[in-house]
This record gives structure tokens, C-alpha cells and sequence, in this order.
């Protein structure tokens, strides 16, 4: 065989075993999934970690309303046989049972966990798809909240957290240049704006501001133009920007006319919001040293690095759909998504809506048993109280109050099945096996 040939071959065997993978159900851990494995616990997850790893087990990646916070499971829908077994009850195994498991992962666990994870809080757009809410358990979960009013300053980025959020300092080795001349010392009674930049992608590649809105603390539009870049645009990314080439061929307006804009709007006090922030202002070539930005403020992941959509924040806390048009995402409208969400988080505390800082918070009382709450995903899931009938099913959960051997015996027989995604859930230990 010669050398050409063998490259074939091996290329051929290469593209076969990708697609052999692509059937198949993928699962690794995140960061925080490594800190809260059993052997070497930093921090252990929460109840409501685990309770998103379950609908992930039948809902696919694209569908869910949250962001995993220490996991990755793709592909769920290739799995054969979802199989989640639930034993209230401490169960332990034996080194080689252990072995059968990929991951054992530790989460707090109070006396109420395990209403707490079959009951599944719905948003407040959740909500407005249900055709009787009254029927709904009412189910209140302990947050520990403190709805203390905040002061602007509170929620302004200090210089570190704006380096490590990856915001441009003005340098005599970049172009960043300060929105004013002259500041004032920044107060709780400082104005609040919020700002929203639309991207396109130049002919080098680079992404380039084509609109720019910004609006005051009453929702009130000061400036909404699109731009005219310096280089010609090779993709115009319509169906998030919004901007079209017939659109840019009209405008006369530059980046420095925008610069020249702002530097009339702000007041020397004035505070900036916007979602991701950074890259509004990095791509504007301008520094402010007075920010808040959404993407910090809330956090549905659990996890700093991991960051919730502008859409999912309006729709979980103002129940407001916003980036729903078809040509494009509005950036008055996404300025003003930014004010209203900073508005929301002053009258409610520094926690709402943030849980790094509360990991128990849900955004309602109103809960879905959790086989309802995946039907709503037009996915069948049965749960079962005994194991008896579970032959026959391949999405289930299975609670127990006790371990036996005819469990111990399915369960057995799940784990040495091809394309089957197995979990077993007692207090405080979740074990995770993905075939």
C-alpha cells in the first residue's frame, strides 16, 4: 500500500469514527463540576445545578432557558435509554460499582431536597404558557434573599473587574480614547444610560460598529445612527445587526461623528450600562470610567465566566421578549433592556437574580412537576415511584425511598448499555454515567 493510498484510508476511517460519535450522547465536566467531585470537594454544587442537569438528560442544549453551569451534555436525544434514578435515601457502593460511574459529584442537600428537585420553578415567561397557573403548585424555596435597595454606585465595575472583563484602558500603544476630557466624581444621583452597539465584519475580518443607540434613565432615545466604517464590509450579519448594504449606502455619519456625539451626551458624572459592555466600547475605541454591565450584575450559570443572554435576562426578569425580529436585533431596544434591568436590580438588592451570590433564588414560586416541565418541550418523560415498570420505558425517573437488590440489579444492566445516559441521585451525591 502506498503512502497516498494509506492517507485515504486513514482520512475515511477518520470521517466514519466522527460520525460514529455524532450518535452518540457526549458529557464532560466544567470547572465547577471539577470542584464539587466527591474525592476532592471545593465547592459543592446546588440543588438547582442538579435539577438543570436532569431536564438537560431529555431536553437538548438549544432548548434549555439556562446556561450549564458544571457540565457539557450534548447530543441527549441520541441516547436510547435516559434512566434517572432518585433514592431518598444515603446509598454506598463498592470500589468496583464506583467505577461503573464516569463522574460522582457532591451538592448541598437540606431536608426539603428532594421536593425541591422534582419541582421545577418556572420564569415569568414560563409562566404566560401555562393555561391555568392557579393550578400550578405553589411551592416556596428557601433563597435567603435580601431585597435591600441598592445605590448606583454599587453596581458600578471597579478597575479590576473591568480589566478582567476585558475592557481597554487608553494607552500610548492602542487607540482608546476617553469619552470626556474632564470627569466629575461619580454619585448616586449620577445619570444613567444605557448603550447598545450592532456589529458588522470588514473586509480584513475585523468586526466594526455600523449603529449605535444610546438612551437615558427614562428610557428616552439621545442618539440611534448607523455608521459608515472606514473599510468596505464583507458580511453585514442582517439577521443579528440588522444593517443591510442599502442601508449604509445612505449614511454619511462616522465612527469620530459618533465619538463627537457622545462626548456632548455624557454628562462628566454620567454612569454607562449595556450587556457585555467591553465590547461596545473596545470596538468604539472609547473608555469611561463609570460602568454596569448587565452580564455581571445577573448571572443565571452559577458561574462568573459563564454568561446569560441580553434575551434570556428580559425574558426571565422583565418578561419581555426582546431580538425577536426577523431582520435584526434593535439596539434601542436592547439599550433599553440594559436600563431597565440596572432599575430593577437597584429596587431589588445586590442577590436578585445573581446566583453566585445566592445560589437558591428562583425567579417564581410557581412550579412544574418535572415530567410536565419536559412535556412542555413536547419530550414524554415518565416518573415512577416503584422500579417495576420501568422495563419497557426508555425516558424515566425512577424515586425510591430505599435501595434493594432488584434495583441494584437494573441499574446494573443500564450501565453496560451502548447509548445510555444513567443517573443516580441520593443526598448530597449525584453519579453521572454517559455511554
Amino acid at each position: 500500500m502506498d503512502v497516498e493510498t494509506a492517507k485515504q484510508k486513514l482520512k475515511k476511517y477518520n470521517k466514519q469514527l466522527l460520525e460514529f460519535y455524532k450518535q452518540k450522547p457526549r458529557f464532560k465536566l466544567l470547572e465547577n463540576g471539577f470542584k464539587a467531585r466527591v474525592n476532592c470537594v471545593e465547592r459543592a454544587l446546588t440543588i438547582y445545578d442538579i435539577q438543570c442537569f436532569i431536564l438537560s438528560c431529555f431536553i437538548p442544549s438549544p432548548r434549555l432557558s439556562f446556561v450549564p453551569s458544571f457540565y457539557e451534555l450534548l447530543r441527549c436525544l441520541k441516547a436510547s435509554k435516559v434512566a434517572i434514578f432518585i433514592l431518598d435515601d444515603n446509598i454506598s457502593f463498592d470500589g468496583s460499582e464506583t467505577q461503573l460511574f464516569d463522574e460522582t459529584v457532591v451538592f448541598e442537600a437540606d431536608e426539603d431536597w428532594l421536593e425541591s428537585l422534582l419541582f421545577v420553578p418556572l420564569s415569568n415567561r414560563q409562566l404566560t404558557k401555562i393555561d391555568d397557573v392557579s393550578s400550578l403548585p405553589n411551592i416556596r424555596m428557601k433563597t435567603d434573599l435580601n431585597f435591600t435597595p441598592v445605590k448606583k454606585t454599587d453596581l458600578l465595575l471597579s478597575t479590576k473587574q473591568m480589566y478582567q472583563e476585558g475592557f481597554l484602558f487608553p494607552d500610548e500603544d492602542n487607540h482608546m480614547k476617553c469619552t470626556r476630557h474632564k470627569y466629575r466624581a461619580v454619585s448616586d444621583d449620577s445619570p444613567l444610560f444605557g448603550l447598545d452597539c450592532e456589529m458588522c465584519i470588514n473586509v480584513d475580518g475585523e468586526s466594526v460598529v455600523t449603529r449605535i443607540a444610546l438612551v437615558n434613565e427614562e428610557l428616552e432615545t439621545i442618539i440611534d445612527t448607523f455608521i459608515n466604517p472606514e473599510k468596505p464590509i464583507k458580511n453585514y450579519l442582517t439577521r443579528y445587526s440588522g444593517v443591510t448594504k442599502e442601508i449604509l449606502d445612505k449614511v454619511d455619519t462616522t465612527l469620530s461623528d459618533v465619538k463627537r456625539m457622545l462626548r456632548k451626551s455624557l454628562p462628566r458624572d454620567s454612569i454607562i450600562c449595556g450587556q457585555s459592555l467591553n465590547y461596545d466600547m473596545n470596538k468604539l475605541a472609547l473608555f469611561h470610567p463609570y460602568v454596569i454591565d448587565t452580564s455581571v450584575i445577573f448571572n443565571e450559570s452559577g458561574s462568573r465566566v459563564i454568561k446569560s443572554s441580553l434575551k434570556n435576562l428580559s425574558a426571565m426578569h422583565l418578561n419581555e421578549e426582546i431580538q425577536c425580529n426577523k431582520y435584526g436585533h434593535c439596539s434601542i431596544e436592547d439599550a433599553k433592556a440594559c436600563v431597565k434591568l440596572v432599575k430593577l436590580k437597584l429596587s431589588k438588592g445586590l442577590e436578585y437574580g445573581d446566583r453566585v451570590l445566592n445560589p437558591k433564588q428562583y425567579a417564581s414560586n410557581r412550579c412544574l412537576p418535572i415530567a410536565r416541565f419536559v412535556e412542555l418541550q413536547n419530550i414524554s418523560v415518565k416518573v415512577f415511584y416503584d422500579f417495576l415498570n420501568i422495563e419497557d420505558e426508555n425516558k424515566f425517573i425512577c424515586v425510591m425511598d430505599s435501595w434493594n437488590d432488584a434495583l441494584k440489579r437494573t441499574l446494573a444492566s443500564l450501565l453496560a448499555t451502548e447509548n445510555c445516559i444513567c443517573v443516580v441521585i441520593s443526598k448530597g451525591l449525584c453519579r453521572i454515567r454517559v455511554s
